[in-house]
């Protein structure tokens, strides 16, 4: 994070310094390994593994409600784009979360336009390929190693 949260920490304000942080336009990768590295830290390298499997046997299935939730709008749209934030934060894909999360907030006071859900569905086809890739590159060296 490059923002300043001031005392007292409150998780409002953590979360808005993050969300202030990183931005869509910005050159970070789509897949940020340093988010994956600190998961590691805290839950193992297999707990890490496990979540990200997870999250790529979710992903067909999160693409299908998230594409027909921008065709529906409404709720349907604003709670998958709210679990789409959170799930993408964890694995390390930033910029799909920031999108993600920049439509639920717009949604406040408007629908999304077509180019911000077509930018999120690109955004997110971009950052599961390059999760599989980081998932089978840890495959690979764990096969290696052994």
């Amino acid at each position: 994070m490059n923002g300043i949260a001031s005392k007292p920490i409150t998780a409002e304000g953590l979360a808005t310094a993050i969300d202030a942080s990183v931005s869509v336009a910005d050159t970070s990768p789509v897949l940020d390994t340093g988010v994956l590295a600190l998961l590691a830290g805290d839950i193992g390298k297999d707990g890490t593994l496990d979540v990200v499997r997870l999250f790529l046997a979710e992903a067909p299935r999160t693409t299908d409600r998230l594409q027909r939730a921008c065709i529906v709008r409404g709720a349907a749209l604003l709670r998958e784009v709210h679990t789409l934030a959170s799930a993408a934060r964890s694995v390390g894909l930033l910029k799909t979360a920031q999108a993600a999360a920049d439509i639920e907030h717009a949604m406040a006071n408007a629908e999304p336009d077509a180019d911000q859900l077509a930018e999120l569905l690109a955004l997110l086809e971009s950052g599961v390929a390059q999760l599989a890739e980081w998932e089978a590159a840890q495959h690979e060296a764990t096969v290696a190693a052994t």
